[in-house]
């Protein structure tokens, strides 16, 4: 199996809008209401392939997940109500719309993307991640956390 990281072209758009409606139905599936509310939508993955911040993880030639990894500071964690980031000083990169294809799902892929995000950040000197989910998004925090990700606590 094949499998690597790049940033996707204006062409992979439509399979990138394919995982994030597979994940936008296995999040309901659950009663989660994270992506619920309309987003992401095609115009947010469209300005993410265009900034340079989109990511699709590609196995055996096939777009099997995508994921932003925001390298400037996200105004949204300008204000934390409930906790703080675990260092909340530092320069970060956010780690945004994560989502694998059903297609891949049990191969841990997820791992893979989270782990080459890490080192697509690290390569532009990047040291400190940080991402969010609902809190009914378990298997996203423990993934998270497994890679040492900070998450609000």
């Amino acid at each position: 199996m094949q499998v690597y990281l790049r940033q996707p072209v204006p062409e992979d758009l439509a399979a990138i809008m394919d995982v994030i409606n597979e994940a936008k139905a296995f999040l309901k599936s659950y009663h989660g209401p994270q992506w619920q509310d309309g987003h992401p939508n095609e115009a947010m993955i469209r300005d993410d392939i265009s900034t340079g911040d989109s990511y699709v993880l590609v196995v055996n030639g096939q777009v099997a997940g995508t994921a932003v990894l925001q390298t400037t500071p996200d105004p949204n964690y300008d204000l934390i109500e409930e906790g703080q980031w675990q260092e909340p000083m530092a320069p970060y990169a956010t780690i945004h719309r994560i989502a694998v294809s059903n297609k891949f799902r049990g191969r841990h892929l997820a791992t893979y993307l989270f782990s080459n995000l890490l080192s697509a950040g690290l390569a532009q000197g990047i040291h400190n991640f940080r991402f969010d989910t609902h809190a009914v998004n378990k298997p996203m925090q423990k993934l998270g956390m497994g890679m040492g990700l900070s998450s609000v606590a």
